[in-house]
């Protein structure tokens, strides 16, 4: 897990806990779930909201909706790092199969 990544996490933490502290046991079970969402990595827009979420206004919206961002950018980063490391595997692997090829039999 790369700096970037773990910085995501305890913001998402903090933020989470933060609104789960303004909702009932619906809303923080609803919570869960949105956020579970695979297709939330997807998505560029701000996602539909399940019923006992979509009633918030003012600052637990936009708690909700930074939240939402967050949880986005870390599966964006996630992606991208895994990425990284596949393109590393790759090299490794031709490094050895190259050093495999030139050794004497």
């Amino acid at each position: 897990m790369c700096d970037g990544e773990v910085a995501l996490l305890r913001e998402i933490g903090s933020r989470r806990a933060a609104l789960e502290r303004r909702l009932d046991e619906p809303g923080r079970a609803a919570l869960g779930r949105l956020l579970a969402r695979p297709e939330l990595a997807a998505r560029r827009r701000e996602p539909e909201l399940p019923a006992p979420l979509d009633g918030l206004e003012g600052e637990a919206r936009e708690e909700l909706s930074d939240l939402v961002r967050l949880e986005q950018a870390r599966r964006l980063e996630a992606a991208r790092s895994t990425q990284l490391g596949l393109r590393e595997l790759r090299q490794l692997v031709l490094r050895d199969l190259e050093a495999l090829m030139n050794a004497p039999n």
